[in-house]
């Protein structure tokens, strides 16, 4: 499939642009990602290829409160005109900025994962702001502004000086990484370099070129999974996608069908159809966890939200999206005008009658929603089948449902009658060309990503020519599709050839000798009751464990779809993306599988990830790579790399958000109130920490980033106790390979998107983190007057 940049360039637009829109945050700063597994949203507002748009009916998980590194591009980005080119994505006019603030209930972990978007990083060296207020020591006094992005904090020293060489008292991620970041090149065609980049490109380039070599000759003991995505690749390597032109008929066929629907009984008929084939419906159903039971699944219901109505009036890019594709596919003014008109109506609508609270609502959030019987929400209206729904998809009439949007399902025979279908007809259009759009960019990013990891000399040349794919980059594009395609698949079948079983049998035996040193921790901690330990250490001793890739799971939804020779790769690539979502209905009764894959979370990506919902955390295969593990590594250097990155993804149990939910996965005060207080004391003295420390032309927000300041804190602490279990460890060399970990440079256009992710840039990181444990002071001999000391009385431990 040619991705060119004149056909995406007609999508050039956010997917979050959509107000309820069911997304896999993904939040790079990190390679770990505390990710959500367990939310799979068959949203009908959501589309599964790692990106969602409100009313596309689809698989999705949504990662409420996951911290995954693989950055997906950003929830309040303008949509450009349909027809503009994309210019690349280091364009400094066109990055995608990352970075929700607020975690929801999936939360990305500790590190950042190398198929991430090129937006929002740092150049290892840290900027102190350009002449904030007042310039204030760690020494003296450390605080959290009124106005966090306003004070300067230098936290010990001036850490702005580009130097190639520092003292390790001094500046101890510059003495680690000084003279790689200052000798290293960053370009618009490779606009990022470092660790997790390293590893990324090494990953893609090993599968890339096993697949190549065996898409030649077919392998059938490679399972039906991998012939197809074979066959899939072998018709996008000749599917001429090179003009709008191209895909236009396939979308515009999608168009029509809503179009042509000419009554309420048409409309409520279609429903079930849509949600099956990913198209947007006016309502989301997603299926997570049970709120109540953690052994079983349950739906959750969430309304649309306006697409281009604001409280400002018309966003135009959104309309100019709509606008521009209905003309390229050769709707008349009139349609188009009925289009628009309808959308923005039925936007008014539903502004009229939810609340703000729901019209604000984030479909990834966790929280206790209202139950409701199910019967009771399909007497709400007799124009949408919820029975006929519910019973196709799942198999089963559920007795309750889950309303994450009150307002919007108690006014439902308002929104959908016979009085609304024209209106709804329109805003379905323009849900459907927004989030297809999205889809479309999605991709372009990810394969400039792939591209600028992978192989930077041909990203020059898709960097210089984007309109004129040149045969090799075609191949690599069809590569990507593909590989995106059958992420599942390649995530079961090259798991077990990026690690051998020697290595994933010693990682889960560090894994667990991990959690044994956590279990000590909370023991033997200072400030917790006797109760609130027991509590702790009951929900440390259910915490799943998945380690590199999955090996149990048959992802059977590509047994329901065969890649035809007479689809375009778009229309192929769309009915992999249905037949997911309709695994996940398929899959509804089934109890609730803590050791379950994540459908669509590649094995492959350099990430790790903490569930809060199912208490699990995942360790990538492509996290399970030198420098942060190898069997020739010292204990003292795989501790202090992927030791500490483990030791992380358990503490986002036990953060300021993870640190409300038991070890069921359910929302539960566990705590005593004076430990909370304490606790509490704690996270805000964690967010004064690193408020204020100069970044990029600003400075560190600490309370946007103290779950993963707090959990890269235990984590250190508790890969240390590990580590000190044995007679023989080096303490220099434990450090060392955590400062290498996070080896980062990015051009200067990227350094600000940084500040807007929920972690803090990689430099800050190290160097701020280290400042509290009292074994780095031990072994670099760091003193008073030294850039790296911190008062005593000013380091912050939790766990």
């Amino acid at each position: 499939m040619k991705i060119n940049k004149s056909l995406i360039g007609v999508f050039t637009f956010s997917a979050v642009i959509l107000g309820a829109i069911t997304t896999t945050q993904t939040v790079k700063a990190d390679a770990v990602s505390d990710t959500q597994p367990t939310q799979q949203a068959v949203a009908t507002s959501a589309t599964t290829s790692d990106m969602t748009s409100q009313g596309a009916t689809t698989t999705v998980t949504p990662t409420a409160g996951t911290t995954t590194e693989n950055l997906q591009a950003g929830n309040n980005q303008a949509t450009q005109n349909i027809y503009d080119a994309l210019t690349p994505a280091s364009d400094p006019s066109t990055t995608t900025q990352t970075g929700t603030t607020q975690p929801t209930t999936t939360q990305t972990g500790g590190a950042q994962t190398g198929n991430t978007q090129t937006s929002g990083t740092q150049t290892g060296t840290i900027q102190t702001g350009d002449s904030q207020t007042t310039t204030q020591t760690n020494s003296d006094q450390t605080q959290v502004a009124d106005s966090p992005q306003t004070s300067t904090n230098t936290n010990g020293g001036d850490w702005g000086e580009n130097v190639t060489y520092s003292r390790p008292q001094d500046n101890f991620y510059m003495y680690e990484n000084g003279q790689w970041v200052n000798e290293t090149e960053v370009n618009d065609a490779a606009p990022e370099a470092g660790i997790f980049n390293t590893v990324t490109g090494n990953i893609n380039n090993e599968v890339a070129n096993d697949f190549i070599t065996y898409s030649n000759g077919m392998d059938d003991s490679a399972g039906n999974a991998m012939n197809e995505a074979t066959w899939f690749y072998q018709l996008t390597s000749n599917d001429d996608l090179s003009s709008v032109s191209v895909i236009t008929p396939d979308l515009s066929r999608e168009v029509n069908a809503i179009m042509n629907m000419k009554n309420i009984n048409d409309v409520n008929q279609a429903f079930t159809n849509m949600i099956g084939k990913d198209e947007p419906t006016p309502f989301s159903i997603i299926i997570n966890r049970d709120q109540n039971d953690p052994t079983k699944k349950a739906l959750y219901l969430f309304g649309a939200q306006p697409l281009m109505l604001t409280d400002q009036g018309i966003e135009s890019d959104q309309e100019n999206a709509v606008v521009d594709f209905l003309l390229s596919a050769g709707y008349s003014k009139d349609e188009i005008q009925d289009i628009i008109t309808g959308t923005v109506n039925y936007d008014q609508l539903l502004m009229n009658v939810e609340s703000a609270n729901d019209l604000a609502a984030d479909p990834n959030a966790n929280a206790n929603y209202a139950q409701v019987g199910f019967q009771d929400l399909a007497n709400l209206s007799k124009y949408i089948n919820f029975n006929g729904i519910t019973q196709t998809l799942t198999g089963e009439t559920p007795d309750y449902v889950y309303e994450m949007t009150p307002s919007y399902f108690n006014h439902l025979s308002e929104l959908v009658s016979p009085s609304t279908v024209n209106d709804l007809k329109g805003w379905l259009v323009s849900d459907l060309i927004l989030d297809r759009a999205s889809e479309l960019q999605n991709l372009t990013d990810g394969f400039e990503s792939f591209l600028q990891t992978s192989d930077p000399e041909l990203s020059q040349k898709y960097l210089e020519n984007p309109n004129d794919l040149t045969p090799e980059l075609q191949g690599a594009a069809a590569y990507y599709l593909t590989s995106q395609a059958f992420t599942d698949a390649f995530s079961q079948y090259y798991g077990p050839q990026i690690i051998t079983p020697a290595v994933k049998t010693a990682v889960t035996k560090m894994t667990k000798k991990i959690i044994y040193a956590y279990s000590e921790q909370i023991i033997n901690s200072t400030w917790l009751d006797n109760a609130t330990k027991k509590n702790a250490l009951a929900k440390l001793s259910r915490i799943q464990i998945n380690i590199g890739y999955p090996s149990s799971t048959n992802f059977d939804y590509y047994n329901r779809v065969d890649i035809e020779g007479n689809n375009s790769a778009y229309v192929n690539y769309r009915n992999l993306v249905g037949a997911q979502a309709l695994q996940n209905f398929a899959d509804f009764k089934d109890p609730v599988n803590r050791s379950a894959w994540q459908q669509g979370d590649s094995a492959l990506n350099p990430d790790a990830s903490y569930d809060r919902l199912t208490n699990a955390i995942t360790i990538n295969a492509g996290i399970i790579q030198s420098p942060f593990f190898s069997l020739s590594n010292t204990d003292s250097q795989n501790l202090g790399g992927l030791g500490v990155i483990i030791g992380h993804e358990l503490t986002h149990g036990f953060d300021a958000t993870g640190s409300l939910y038991d070890g069921n996965g359910e929302l539960n005060d566990w705590w005593s109130t004076d430990d909370r207080t304490r606790f509490d004391q704690m996270v805000d003295d964690m967010a004064a920490e690193f408020n204020g420390i100069p970044y990029a032309g600003s400075t560190i927000n600490g309370v946007q980033t103290e779950d993963e300041n707090i959990a890269d804190n235990g984590g250190l602490n508790v890969a240390l106790a590990t580590l000190e279990q044995d007679k023989d460890y080096n303490l220099q060399q434990f450090f060392e390979n955590y400062a290498l970990g996070w080896r980062s440079k990015y051009t200067s256009e990227l350094q600000a998107d940084q500040l807007s992710d929920v972690h803090t840039p990689d430099s800050i990181r190290v160097n701020t983190s280290l400042q509290n444990i009292q074994a780095f002071y031990d072994a670099f001999d760091v003193k008073p007057g030294d850039g790296m000391y911190l008062a005593s009385d000013k380091r912050v431990n939790i766990w």
